[in-house]
């Protein structure tokens, strides 16, 4: 398939459209059939209003949210070959701007704002579009529709939930493709776009209108006699609407701007650059018949400027707006037409996250790729462990790994083998059910196996102590007969060979606690050639103490990674311990806060040989025992007897399980894939990237285990990889894996403010106060880290923004400050029901 970021090809055969809308749904994309530009008529011989850019059939939103969509999986329409992408968790800043420099400025804009985005789309140039993410969906947020002086209208706006844009296709104007210019929705994820929040890309809309305004755009002019903004409503309401606004602006400016200050003798506010969400602060000036925004050169209304706050999105819902917060009832201004309820006090909606410190939400567990078997245990392990099932499949993945060990490593090409071990950390908070998870296995499942492990143990012991007491009867006859040769003067005897090879026997396991690394390899060397696996119940004080008992630690367990021979030479070591194949599977469970302060550390790669889980916590119940444990014990039992082979050298070396051509195919188009989207990331998850093939080719040859494993028969142990398997291993790295690294590496570092701002959301939970007084916060209450007041007004002016608080404004008239409180937002109780 050719890149698109480099020599697009355009083909638009059925075939080619329904790869790449599978393509599409496989990266998170919502894909969609939009009829063809030459279209006349839909399926019901109806004209079509904007062929090329409309969706095809009726309830086109609810057919392509099923899960999968149904342009993912149903033959194209040979009418329909254009494909649309929905939006609602995916947003798309759509510039109608056809003047260059303009449209150049509008894109740098939201590129400063929301930051660069690797998808954008060309239509009709200079026009654009860009592709962001966001974590809770919201409507569409535009400009007025706005014309320059010659006339050619402009506009932005943000396409959100319920709509749609065209991805791939041919552009019903220009006649010719759709172009991404760098990469496509074929290419890049969903996971891989920039997040942004509601407030940022209203922060950007606004500030584009002021660009196009500046530009000398303006609404288009209504001939004489059109009639005003809404049915049944008068121009003296929106005239008193203003007046009473002018009249009582320090009643509603502090809830557009909670920062700003009235500067007096001035009949201006000094308006807070983070209320502008702009590098500077600003004057907005007081006029007698309306506002001066922001350098613009005409004066807006009160009305306008509630609009241009996103407050509102027509003129009557802004003055009703002004309405509620000037305590006015419409129909006193002689508003009689009102056909709808003025917003409730405190209308904006509290977003609830920040409780979690704005976590954005973690992938779906494709639970189907283990299969049948597998994913109905997992569930009913999980259910009984009260815990999210991705708590139960981290265990279970490195388990298995280790089981298979250096039985089996997967081949990916000649001279490509990685060993199947993989490194897991669960990550949550605590209570959130990490450990029960984790018990379900080494609780209920791991000690039986290793009882198995150990059942010849004791014979070997025995040898062995049979073996070591002739070897020392053979010492002591020679050292007597050395002694003879002495005294008689004659040549002492060459000692008996094989004394130094009677070492005594470990005893087997597969679990390996806290221990320094030297013993893993001399477990390694002796009782579990096969491989162990590490698990630590706080995997932070293991990473961040690493090298406290030795400086050669954190190397080793480097090389761990890879498999390799791995010679271990000490002064107080007799022999050398020499471990062919350094093998070592790891799971570790972490809290988010202790995962920061490991990721603070330079990166050298150890963290990206983590698969992370971060899933969000299910509602507490009593866990009880696992149902059906004798099934896992059964299954993975299978892979603990298969066996290594042993060379004409009489050495133990791992079976090389190939790839099928399809599958090695499957990998080489996702090697490249994970090529292109490095370059264009940065910091831990460019190594994520960069590892991404060689985690693939080892979770294939799990799954493929785990797949045989879990049927029953004695089916022979699969000789080869299938297409099946590495599909498996592909979704599960690009839908889980990479997005849930996006989830640990963009998260978990949260900063000070945001955990000052989540620490004092909790005790507005906890303790429902009137109103939130930074004076009594800051001496009596004391909360952790918020014990300055500069600290507190930052957490109040967060929820302020979230929605859950309000400035209050404690005397009236210009001249006195506002009193340092914040009201509650009545609102925020009903969502925490």
């Amino acid at each position: 398939m050719a890149e698109p970021d480099t020599d697009p090809v355009f083909s638009f055969s059925a075939d080619d459209v329904f790869a790449r809308r599978q393509l599409y749904w496989a990266n998170g994309y919502r894909p969609l059939e939009v009829w063809g530009p030459n279209e006349k008529l839909d399926d019901r011989g109806q004209p079509l209003k904007n062929p090329g850019k409309q969706p095809r059939g009726l309830n086109w939103q609810q057919r392509a949210s099923r899960n999968p969509p149904e342009a993912a999986v149903a033959a194209p329409n040979l009418r329909a070959l254009n494909t649309g992408v929905l939006c609602g968790l995916v947003v798309a800043p759509d510039i109608d701007v056809p003047q260059q420099e303009l449209a150049d400025r509008i894109v740098d804009l939201f590129e400063k704002r929301c930051g660069l985005t690797p998808l954008v789309r060309i239509g009709k140039a200079p026009k654009i579009l860009l592709c962001y993410k966001v974590d809770h969906p919201f409507s569409k947020i535009q400009t007025r529709e706005l014309h320059l002086p010659d006339g050619m209208m402009v506009k932005v706006e943000v396409l959100a939930q319920g709509q749609q844009f065209v991805a791939d296709g041919i552009h019903p104007q220009t006649g010719q493709p759709y172009c991404w210019t760098n990469g496509s929705p074929e290419t890049v994820s969903v996971s891989e776009l920039p997040f942004v929040t509601e407030d940022q890309v209203r922060a950007a809309v606004m500030e584009a209108e002021r660009i196009l305004r500046e530009a000398g755009a303006k609404p288009k002019e209504k001939p004489k006699g059109e009639p005003g903004p809404s049915r049944g409503t008068s121009d003296d309401f929106f005239e008193q609407v203003k007046r009473a606004a002018l009249a009582n602006i320090a009643a509603w400016v502090l809830d557009l701007f909670p920062r700003a200050k009235f500067q007096p003798g001035t009949g201006a506010w000094r308006v807070s650059s983070r209320d502008l969400g702009r590098n500077r602060e600003e004057d907005l000036s007081i006029h007698p018949h309306g506002i001066q925004d922001f350098g613009d050169e005409e004066a807006l209304t009160p009305i306008d400027l509630v609009m241009q706050c996103g407050r509102a999105e027509t003129p009557l819902e802004a003055a009703l707006w002004l309405c509620d917060k000037l305590s006015i009832d419409p129909q006193t201004l002689g508003y009689i037409g009102r056909t709808r309820d003025p917003p409730a006090p405190n209308g904006e909606i509290p977003d609830i996250s920040v409780l979690r410190l704005n976590r954005r939400p973690p992938p779906r567990l494709p639970l189907d790729v283990l299969g049948d078997e597998w994913a109905d245990w997992i569930r009913n392990a999980a259910a009984a462990a009260s815990c999210p099932a991705d708590y139960v499949v981290a265990p279970l993945l490195s388990l298995a790994s280790a089981l298979i060990g250096n039985a089996r490593w997967p081949r990916g090409g000649p001279g490509w083998e990685e060993p199947p071990h993989l490194w897991i950390g669960s990550v949550g908070d605590s209570g959130d059910g990490k450990s029960p998870g984790a018990d379900t296995l080494f609780r209920h499942v791991v000690p039986r196996l290793e009882e198995s492990m150990r059942i010849d143990f004791p014979d070997q012991l025995r040898e062995w102590r049979t073996k070591a007491e002739m070897a020392k009867a053979q010492l002591e006859a020679w050292q007597h007969d050395v002694r003879d040769a002495q005294k008689h003067g004659r040549a002492p005897p060459i000692g008996p060979e094989g004394l130094d090879a009677v070492v005594e026997p470990e005893r087997p396991r597969l679990i390996q606690i806290d221990v320094t690394h030297e013993k893993v390899a001399s477990v390694l060397a002796t009782a579990s050639p096969k491989g162990v696996l590490m698990v630590r119940d706080e995997l932070a004080g293991f990473l961040i103490g690493m090298n406290s008992y030795n400086n050669a630690a954190r190397p080793f367990w480097l090389e761990a990674y890879g498999g390799r021979r791995y010679l271990v030479e000490r002064v107080k070591l007799a022999l050398p311990i020499d471990v062919p194949h350094l093998v070592v599977a790891w799971f570790g469970t972490i809290q988010p806060e202790r995962l920061a302060q490991v990721m603070s550390d330079a990166d050298d790669g150890l963290l990206a040989r983590f698969s992370w889980v971060w899933p969000d916590p299910v509602p507490f119940d009593i866990g009880m025992d696992p149902s059906d444990t004798e099934f896992a014990i059964r299954a993975l039992d299978r892979l603990r007897l298969l066996e290594m082979r042993r060379g004409n050298d009489g050495k133990l070396a791992p079976v090389g399980v190939p790839l099928c051509p399809a599958a090695q195919s499957r990998l080489v188009e996702f090697g490249r894939l994970m090529q292109r989207r490095k370059e264009l990331t940065e910091g831990l998850l460019r190594s994520t990237y960069g590892k991404a093939r060689g985690l693939a080719l080892r979770q294939a040859l799990v799954f493929e285990f785990l797949w045989w494993c879990a049927r029953d028969g004695i089916e022979a142990p699969p000789s080869s990889i299938s297409d099946a398997a590495m599909k498996a291993a592909v979704r599960w790295v690009c839908d889980y894996s990479i997005p849930m690294s996006n989830r640990i590496y963009g998260d978990a570092a949260c900063s000070k403010a945001d955990r000052d701002t989540a620490t004092l959301a909790r005790w507005i939970v906890q303790e429902r106060p009137s109103e939130v007084h930074v004076r009594t916060l800051q001496r009596e209450v004391r909360l952790p880290g918020l014990r300055d007041a500069a600290d507190i007004h930052a957490a109040c002016a967060a929820l302020v923004d979230a929605g859950w608080l309000t400035s209050t404004a404690g005397k009236t008239g210009f001249q006195h400050r506002p009193r340092a409180a914040y009201a509650i937002n009545q609102r925020l109780w009903d969502h925490l029901r």
